[in-house]
């Protein structure tokens, strides 16, 4: 698995995704490859606005993302820490299937960043 920001408007996202088409300014994205590099499917993750992953991590044939946006148009679980887009960029976290559908909802907002750039990490062992 791999992860990052793109702003590339072709190129990135399979067939048959959660996400097709860049949605924002910036997107995160996910790729899961084979054993031999072989792209499996590519997704976006984003809303209207900057978006981008800081780190990912492979949980069987599952991935998790975290990331910062800048959207008020993700969606989110309203039993989240906090399920509205706080301004000034906030964290994220989400979870993919192993067929490049994000797990519902696409996303929880964990964390307001504060005045600092977002950082995220996934516990190893806390993602099941």
């Amino acid at each position: 698995m791999t992860s990052g920001t793109t702003a590339s408007t072709a190129g990135i996202a399979s067939d048959s995704v959660h996400q097709d088409s860049l949605a924002g300014m910036k997107d995160a994205f996910l790729v899961r490859m084979d054993s031999s590099g072989n792209v499996q499917w590519a997704t976006y993750f984003g809303g209207a606005d900057n978006d981008g992953a800081i780190s990912v991590a492979a949980v069987g044939k599952s991935a998790f993302i975290t990331g910062e946006t800048f959207s008020d148009s993700l969606v989110t679980d309203t039993a989240a820490h906090q399920w509205r887009y706080g301004g000034g960029g906030d964290v994220f976290i989400a979870g993919s299937t192993a067929a490049g559908h994000w797990r519902g909802p696409p996303t929880s907002v964990i964390a307001r960043k504060t005045g600092r750039r977002a950082s995220s990490a996934i516990p190893a062992g806390r993602c099941a």
